[in-house]
């Protein structure tokens, strides 16, 4: 599936998560250094708190970072290409009249 509008999306949140850890990075040791990282995560820690009914996401562990942002930027894909297509399909109907 190829979609211009997930991609962008998908970039967006890529750079929304970056902008986040390194955030994080130059406050860790503050009291909610990781509070953007986290909302910036929250469908990540939403859908494996659903699936698992627990979620231990900490800026600190690296490997679960770059997991919650690979779900994410796919997720941010995934809703990208779906828009699109409901788009295009509502578009071609209404010029199909």
């Amino acid at each position: 599936m190829k979609s211009a509008t997930g991609a962008v999306l998908a970039a967006l949140y890529a750079l929304a998560f970056a902008a986040a850890y390194f955030q994080y990075l130059r406050r860790a040791g503050e009291f909610l250094a990781d509070g953007p990282l986290m909302l910036v995560a929250l469908p990540y820690t939403l859908t494996i708190l659903k699936l698992f009914g627990s979620v231990d996401l900490s800026a600190d562990n690296l490997k679960t970072v770059l997991a919650a942002a690979l779900f994410c930027v796919v997720f941010a894909y995934a809703i990208g290409a779906l828009i699109e297509k409901l788009l295009r399909a509502v578009i071609g109907a209404l010029i199909a009249r």
